[in-house]
C-alpha cells in the first residue's frame, strides 16, 4: 500500500515540480518546503510500518519455534517413557514363558509386568487428560468429601509405589469439602510424582492440609534442587521441561503440572510454586471453602 501511494505521489510531483521551477509562480519556495516535509513524513510512516512488521514477524517466529521445541521435547520424553516399560514387559513375558520357572519367580515377574502395564496406562491417561483439558475440558462431579481421608489414602498408595524410596510425611487437618474426587486424585498424584522424581532417594516428601483464610490449602514439599528462577514462569505450560531433553536423567512428559493447573482452575481453585529457603520446592493447591 505504501509503495502504491508513493507511485501516485511521484506522478503528481512531476507536474508540481514543473510548476515549482516556473519563475512565474511567486510561492515556489513555500511549496518546495511543504513537499520536502511531506516526503520526510511519508518516509517516517514507511519505516515505522516496516519496523512493526518485522517485530510482529520476529515475535511470531519466536513463539512458533518455542512451541516446536516443546513438542519435540514431548516426543523425546514420551519415547523414553514408552520404551522402558515396553522393553521391560517384553523381557518379563519372555522369561515367564521359559519351562521350569519357579512359582515365586513367576509371581515376581507377573507383579513387575503388571507394574509396567499400569505405568503405560498412566502415561496414556495423562496424555488423553491433557488433550481433553485443552479442547473440551473435563466434566466435574463434585461431592462432599472428607478431604483428609482422601488425601491420606492417596499418600498411602504413593508410599507403596512411586514414592517408596522416599519418606512421605503427612500433616492433615480434618475437613470436609465439596470437590471432584477423581480430579483431586489426579492433582495430588501428579504433585507427588513430581516431588518423587526430582528429589533424591531417601529424602522426605511432606504433605500438609489445612485452612488458610477462606481456602483449604494442600501443600506438597520436597527436598530436590528446586525450580530455577528462569523456569518458574513456564513450569505450568504444556510440554515445558527445563534443560535439554536429550541429556536429562529425570523422566517425564511435561504434562503433569499443566494438568494440575487446569484441573485446579476447573474446580475454582489455583496452584502456585513456593520456593523453599533451604532448597527444594513447595507446590500449594488452594481450594475455595465456599463456592
Amino acid at each position: 500500500m505504501q509503495f502504491t501511494w508513493w507511485g501516485i505521489l511521484l506522478v503528481r510531483k512531476e507536474t508540481q515540480l514543473a510548476h515549482a521551477l516556473d519563475p512565474a509562480h511567486d510561492n515556489n519556495g513555500g511549496h518546495l518546503e511543504r513537499t520536502y516535509w511531506m516526503i520526510i513524513g511519508e518516509g517516517i510512516v514507511f519505516l515505522t510500518l516496516i519496523g512493526i512488521t518485522l517485530w510482529l514477524l520476529h515475535r511470531g517466529m519466536k513463539r512458533e519455534l518455542a512451541t516446536a521445541r516443546m513438542q519435540r521435547n514431548f516426543l523425546l520424553a514420551a519415547g523414553h517413557e514408552l520404551r522402558t516399560p515396553i522393553a521391560s514387559l517384553q523381557l518379563q513375558l519372555q522369561t515367564m514363558a521359559r519351562p521350569g520357572l519357579a512359582a515365586s519367580e513367576h509371581d515376581e515377574l507377573h507383579r513387575r509386568a503388571l507394574d509396567d502395564v499400569q505405568r503405560l496406562g498412566g502415561l496414556a491417561e495423562k496424555v488423553l487428560l491433557a488433550t481433553r483439558l485443552e479442547e473440551t475440558g473435563v466434566p466435574l462431579q463434585p461431592s462432599k468429601q472428607r478431604l483428609h481421608e482422601l488425601v491420606g489414602s492417596i499418600c498411602e498408595h504413593a508410599r507403596a509405589t512411586y514414592a517408596q524410596d522416599h519418606t512421605v510425611v503427612t500433616d492433615l487437618k480434618p475437613m470436609e469439602l465439596s470437590v471432584d474426587p477423581q480430579a483431586l486424585r489426579s492433582v495430588l498424584v501428579n504433585l507427588l510424582e513430581n516431588a518423587a522424581k526430582y528429589s533424591p532417594s531417601g529424602t522426605t516428601i511432606s504433605i500438609d492440609l489445612g485452612i488458610v483464610g477462606s481456602t483449604a490449602l494442600l501443600r506438597v514439599s520436597d527436598n530436590g534442587p528446586g525450580v530455577p528462577v528462569a523456569d518458574r514462569a513456564h513450569i505450568f505450560t504444556k510440554f515445558f521441561r527445563g534443560g535439554n531433553e536429550e541429556t536429562r536423567n529425570v523422566k517425564g512428559t511435561g504434562l503433569g503440572l499443566y494438568i494440575v493447573q487446569r484441573l485446579m482452575q476447573s474446580m475454582g481453585g489455583s496452584v502456585h510454586l513456593e520456593p523453599r529457603a533451604g532448597g527444594g520446592s513447595t507446590f500449594a493447591a488452594a481450594f475455595p471453602l465456599h463456592k
